[in-house]
């Protein structure tokens, strides 16, 4: 049977297989039990947290005799959205087909019931109007062979166009106001001829009488003097919005694209909020967003091992610029391991030089579970993700006098497909200007350091960008990104014994040291001078900073066995 999930990773009941929820113990669960039915009365009640967000609901979707229904249109009346995505070759499908639930349910709830719902069955693979209506598996005619009253459409791009992934058919979900989304397959599947768990699922949805709900914001958060950058609204709603109203204190400034989008720019250090009130005819809602502007980067060598777990180093944001929810994200947490809950004593030194982390950015193939098996861990998810990520780096002031200023990092492929020819593409770009191609290098099967020469910009503020460019279905990993003002691209890199990662790095009010216990960590001036002495006591050791001055340190660690390490620092 096809696999499908959706990017937020639903559990699905399937007839004849069965999803849990992602966990290596469940997957192993799943290889050596059969399935079983299992009832809606049995599971708990569905909140509204379960409503998940879906990429948009700006489509079009056709019936197979070429009727168009846009499910914009359908929501903004006020409409719930059934649909059904099924192919002809699953078996679990066409059981669901025979059952005659969604008949029942158009019957109760849609046109002639209640009028709360439309539905669609749509055929995921997008086959063809005559396979469809074969004499002897006819999906367009009940049970009885009457025609079904709802829509019987074929589309293969629907899926992915709302965010929707594959990992197990057929998947059933309700979609309504704001994007919003929530898994029926279980309520659907109820032997409860009143469907009543199904009805409660249509009460978590935005009504006509509501007023706006769940406004929020998208976007870059941490800015720099002198940048802009796209911020994007969110809100739910199934009444006309008929006002909008963005706020900015001194600090930044906000220029209208849309209702729902402003160009923002960073003009003084600070932090600040941005506001917006969202008005219907129902009432108000006021929602606010946090920004935070700094300084451009002045201090160099600017470092970034990125090895704390889901948070990227001060000095470099992922844009994803396709909404999926995945751009340049930690390998041990979001980016795979976390997220998939992996031991992660199997996946240690993943990173350049044998680094705690790194991070990842996938092509058009996104892993959703992961199964052991006898060769190893085995991933599925989706395969027609179409990735559109990048990882930028905050303003850089280079030096007019700098002797040979340079970006290096370690790229490498995971997953590696030696069939496709993947790259890194390095760019460089003047303030809010137009992006510079620098480099694009190959990504290979393992750890490379690549470099780009910076000397075009002395005296200038540039930004760098590294995107992507994945034909196949491996992942990029990133990692040890630096920037030098004298074409050094030497890594101090941690021996076996003593496994020593400093983050942030640069660094402000403190640092984590994360190194063997009993290990003793001496802080160091450029000059020599010992400042502080501190004993390991567990396996990371935070660092106070903030009394000191910026500029480069050294840190020396020594184990209980008598080998030591250093490793720089830089206080911004």
């Amino acid at each position: 049977m096809n696999k499908l999930i959706t990017l937020l990773a639903i559990s699905l009941y399937l007839v004849g297989s069965l999803l849990l929820p992602e966990t290596k113990a469940m997957a192993q669960q799943l290889a050596n039990s059969a399935p079983q039915r299992i009832e809606t009365s049995a599971l708990r009640s569905k909140r509204a947290e379960d409503l998940f967000n879906l990429r948009s609901t700006h489509y079009t979707v056709k019936d197979i005799n070429g009727k168009e229904y846009k499910l914009d249109e359908l929501i903004a009346s006020g409409k719930i959205i059934l649909i059904d995505f099924s192919t002809l070759d699953c078996k679990a499908c066409w059981e669901l087909h025979k059952s005659g639930a969604l008949e029942k349910l158009y019957a109760k709830y849609g046109p002639q019931g209640t009028q709360q719902i439309e539905v669609f069955w749509v055929e995921a693979k997008g086959a063809e109007k005559s396979k469809i209506q074969t004499p002897n598996k006819d999906w367009s005619k009940d049970s009885q062979g009457k025609p079904v009253p709802y829509a019987i459409c074929s589309d293969e791009h629907m899926c992915a166009s709302l965010g929707i992934y594959e990992t197990a058919y057929p998947i059933l979900i309700l979609v309504g106001a704001g994007n919003k989304a929530i898994d029926c397959s279980d309520e659907v599947r109820t032997t409860d001829p009143d469907f009543k768990a199904f009805g409660s699922l249509l009460d978590l949805f935005i009504k006509k009488e509501d007023k706006p709900q769940d406004v929020s914001f998208s976007g870059v958060t941490d800015l720099y003097v002198g940048e802009t950058h796209t911020m994007r609204l969110s809100y739910a709603t199934a009444a006309p919005v008929t006002k909008v109203v963005w706020t900015a204190p001194e600090g930044v400034t906000l220029e209208k694209v849309s209702d729902t989008e402003y160009k923002m720019t960073a003009t003084k250090i600070g932090s600040y909020n941005i506001k917006v009130t969202v008005t219907n005819a129902n009432g108000s809602t006021t929602s606010q967003v946090p920004v935070t502007v700094s300084k451009p980067i002045v201090t160099y060598p600017f470092i970034c091992n990125m090895d704390a777990k889901d948070k990227l180093d001060k000095g470099w944001r992922s844009i994803d610029h396709d909404g999926d929810g995945f751009g340049f994200d930690s390998f041990m947490g979001k980016g795979l391991v976390g997220r998939l809950d992996l031991d992660p004593e199997d996946y240690t030194e993943q990173g350049a030089e044998k680094s705690a982390d790194c991070l990842i950015s996938w092509g058009t193939f996104l892993p959703m579970l992961a199964q052991d098996t006898p060769e190893g861990v085995h991933f599925k998810g989706a395969n027609n993700v179409v990735p559109n990520n990048e990882l930028r780096s905050a303003p850089l002031e280079i030096p007019a006098d700098a002797v040979k200023p340079t970006f290096f990092c370690y790229i490498k492929a995971y997953l590696y497909d030696k069939d496709k020819e993947n790259s890194l593409k390095v760019c460089a770009s003047e303030l809010n200007g137009k992006p510079v191609e620098l480099l694009v290098q190959k990504v290979g099967d393992s750890w490379t350091q690549i470099s780009a020469d910076l000397s075009a910009y002395k005296g200038k503020t540039i930004l760098l960008s590294l995107i992507p460019e994945i034909k196949g279905s491996s992942a990029i990993l990133v990692d040890q990104l630096q920037v030098s003002t004298d074409g050094s691209t030497d890594v101090q890199t941690p021996t076996f014994s003593i496994q020593t990662t400093l983050y942030p790095n640069p660094a402000t009010d403190y640092v984590t040291i994360r190194t063997t216990v009993g290990s003793t960590i001496e802080l160091y001036a450029a000059d020599g001078t010992k400042l502080s002495t501190r004993q390991a006591t567990s396996e990371e050791t935070l660092m106070t900073l903030a009394q000191l001055p910026a500029g480069r340190y050294l840190v020396q660690i020594s184990s209980p066995d008598g080998e030591v390490i250093c490793r720089s620092l830089v206080i911004q």
